[in-house]
């Protein structure tokens, strides 16, 4: 079965981290698809997928002329999924730019979706707007508990390692170049330049509390990933209050301080004070991967 997973990735990594998780459950299940990320993220970006061996390409951001004109048959987008020819398509919350494709292609089509504000399914354009036509796809599914205006099966929240899964702290450790006699501390954000300087700042203090302390971004490839498989060596998180960090240290269980950054359309303030005591022992990634498999 060829599966692709798509997405964008022009502001972060959290998608691609999506996408990794449930390549991993397939994995973990005993399927071996032909699967496949696709996104607009930056190049030097996707390395950190490199790091975990799953297949990807990106393509250029394409606009509304290019995907929801006439001329959608020409964009880059189309052409490329034309080309794959996927059995089944997985799009992480990027309905608008298939809006116009997604009727052409005979896959399975299957939409997840974090949480979103509800104006998200519905976008304006110069002359009027489009809707989110959930009868487009197969199924829809919500990646952790939130209340839309578009009915969608709910799954736990995707994990990109399970916990017997990381890390044992002592591997951790030595791959950190620590050696475990003070708290360690990760400092880390995955959202555009300038973001992670900004928690060095507020953040920096600890190194003269008896914390080693590591501070990491993504932004370029260039940080620890996944950041997962350290937490057997981690005692505090401080981190964005975005998707993969609040749901892995809820998973996980981990000590964190959030902090919210400007992303569109999710509400993170919601997401901590309304998801801070949701509890889960099973990885959202393997129910999904059930799903997909009896379409």
């Amino acid at each position: 079965m060829k599966i692709i997973y798509y997405t964008s990735g022009t502001s972060g990594v959290g998608r691609l981290v999506h996408g990794a998780s449930i390549f991993n459950a397939f994995r973990r299940q005993g399927f071996n698809p032909d699967f496949t990320i696709l996104s607009s993220c930056p190049s030097e970006r996707a390395r950190v997928l490199d790091v975990i061996n799953i297949p990807h390409i990106e393509i250029p951001k394409e606009n509304e002329p290019d995907l929801l004109s006439d001329n959608f048959y020409d964009s880059t987008l189309y052409q490329t999924l034309i080309e794959l020819n996927p059995d089944m398509l997985i799009i992480d919350r990027m309905w608008f730019t298939l809006y116009r494709i997604i009727d052409e292609l005979t896959c399975k089509k299957v939409f997840i979706c974090s949480q979103v504000v509800d104006k998200f399914f519905r976008i304006m354009l110069k002359d009027n707007p489009i809707v989110f036509k959930p009868e487009q796809y197969d199924k829809l599914i919500a990646i952790e508990p939130f209340q839309s205006i578009i009915k969608m099966d709910q799954v736990n929240p995707l994990i990109i390692r399970n916990i017997d899964e990381i890390k044992g702290r002592n591997d951790a450790l030595s791959l950190l170049g620590l050696n475990g006699k003070k708290k360690i501390a990760f400092i880390g954000v995955n959202f555009k330049q300038g973001y992670l300087e900004g928690f060095k700042k507020n953040y920096s203090y600890l190194e003269d509390e008896d914390y080693d302390v590591i501070y990491s971004t993504n932004i370029n490839g260039e940080g620890i990933f996944p950041v997962a498989d350290f937490y057997n060596a981690i005692d505090l998180m401080i981190c964005s209050a975005t998707y993969n960090f609040f749901w892995e240290t809820q998973y996980f269980s981990k000590e964190a301080i959030f902090e919210t950054v400007p992303v569109n359309f999710c509400d993170q303030e919601k997401r901590l004070r309304e998801c801070s005591d949701y509890k889960f022992t099973e990885n959202g990634a393997d129910q999904l991967v059930n799903i997909l498999m009896n379409l």
